[in-house]
């Protein structure tokens, strides 16, 4: 394993400084540049190959043929709701928003969690040109071709995208959120499809939840009209807490309790549970 990670060090390393030669050779003129088109266009697909080769070498490794734990819950759900069960008949570990990702694909797709990895590494490439773009627009040039071969070739991006974990969507959203707020232009359609956003990567990690405050402080600063600041956030509000609200009643009804999730992980429930005899 320490060999793995040396060798993709090295090679993350000597790619870079290619990277740096390549950039000095750009036109300055970005946005004219077929160059830097097809440089980008070219680190999204290493970033599919890398994983692709990360795949081959994990096909036959037990916990990708058979999932445990999180993906195991996410792959059952996923395929209850391919077979038509849209709701869930109690409250879940986690957010329900990966499992319907999951349905939608085993529904068009067959039940096959090989072809949700596959379109997860898709999803993959098409977040670091997202990620691209808001960086080229924020910093140089430069900083955004490293910025995306660093998080394509992340060994925890990889291994993440090889499995049926709820981050594969929720970096997805988040990086397109970040790309709405930045290149969209400012008016309500920008704040209401921004809450939308929001709402929908909540659902699928409520880690996400205390960046709404940053978001509101945005709007707060912008040099515009009080009453349009007051607007924008009250649509901003408004959209994600309605896709909130959604899971917190299907909650509500099945347990009598309105929340997003579990409150607490499994692993400390069985913890603290006297009438829990095993061991975790």
């Amino acid at each position: 394993m320490n060999r793995k990670v040396l060798s993709i060090g090295t090679a993350q390393s000597r790619i870079l400084k290619i990277i740096f030669t390549i950039d000095h050779m750009i036109d300055k003129n970005y946005k004219k540049s077929v160059r830097g088109s097809f440089i980008i266009i070219g680190l999204c697909v290493v970033a599919f190959l890398v994983r692709l080769h990360f795949y081959w070498l994990i096909r036959h490794d037990p916990t990708f043929v058979m999932p445990i734990i999180d993906p195991l819950e996410f792959d059952i759900w996923g395929f209850k709701i391919s077979q038509g069960q849209l709701l869930w008949p109690q409250v879940t570990n986690h957010p329900p928003l990966y499992a319907y990702f999951l349905g939608i694909i085993y529904f068009f797709c067959g039940y096959s969690p090989v072809k949700a990895v596959f379109i997860q590494y898709i999803l993959a490439s098409v977040s670091w040109f997202l990620l691209f773009k808001i960086a080229r627009h924020y910093f140089d040039a430069l900083t955004a071709y490293v910025s995306c071969f660093l998080a394509a070739t992340f060994w925890f991006f990889i291994y993440v995208n090889s499995f049926l974990y709820s981050e594969n969507l929720s970096i997805f959203l988040n990086v397109l959120l970040v790309y709405i707020l930045t290149f969209s232009k400012d008016g309500w359609k920008k704040y209401l499809s921004a809450g939308f956003i929001f709402g929908l990567t909540e659902i699928c990690r409520l880690q996400i939840a205390f960046f709404a405050v940053g978001i509101l402080v945005l709007i707060c600063v912008k040099s515009i009209p009080l009453k349009r600041k007051l607007f924008y956030s009250f649509l901003f509000l408004v959209s994600f807490l309605i896709l909130n609200s959604l899971v917190m009643y299907q909650n509500y009804r099945v347990s009598g309790e309105a929340v997003l999730r579990t409150q607490i992980g499994a692993n400390i429930y069985m913890g603290n549970d006297p009438a829990f005899q095993g061991t975790n």
